[in-house]
């Protein structure tokens, strides 16, 4: 199961089986990567046995609730929360990589699908949430922030020929 760091409850939450992962999936992944085939009546059986579990996606959302500071995702809320989620993905980098370590960012259109996520988050006031982010980016380690990381582990001025000294010529 998905880590997730704030209670949470998702009462309200429409379609909230369609979010759900069934375990059973994750044991017929693994068999078949084992070379183990079972048959129809048993995956059946086993479908119908199984747990349900959160989705990587949602636990990511519920987690970055806490990294911006808004109590729950509803309808009159939907933007200032993808707003700041992509401000912070835009900053720090996604929450979520593929299997080959691509980033994936959320989209307006998954926090919508979210709407009646509650956490007991303390809420933070747009104002605040920007201190905070600044003040999280004059701590950060400048080689991982995602512009580093996008411009070719460099800075913009190494990446146009301009060395440390401030001299022109080759980058380092």
């Amino acid at each position: 199961m998905p880590f997730v760091i704030p209670k949470w409850t998702a009462h309200s939450v429409r379609d909230w089986d369609e979010l759900q992962v069934n375990t059973a999936d994750d044991v017929l992944d693994i068999a078949a990567s084992a070379g183990i085939e079972l048959k129809e009546p048993l995956k059946d059986l086993l479908r119908l046995k199984a747990a349900t579990k959160i989705n990587e996606a949602t636990a990511a959302l519920i987690n970055c609730l806490l990294l911006i500071g808004v109590t729950g995702i509803r309808a009159g809320n939907v933007d200032d929360v993808w707003r700041r989620i992509a401000i912070h993905e835009a900053l720090f980098g996604s929450f979520l990589k593929d299997v080959n370590n691509q980033p994936l960012f959320f989209t307006k259109s998954d926090v919508e699908r979210h709407i009646g996520i509650e956490t007991e988050v303390k809420h933070k006031n747009f104002e605040a949430f920007c201190s905070d982010i600044q003040g999280r980016l004059l701590e950060a380690d400048g080689a991982l922030l995602p512009s580093f990381v996008a411009n070719g582990n460099r800075t913009l001025l190494q990446a146009v020929g301009i060395r440390q000294n401030g001299k022109k010529g080759k980058s380092e």
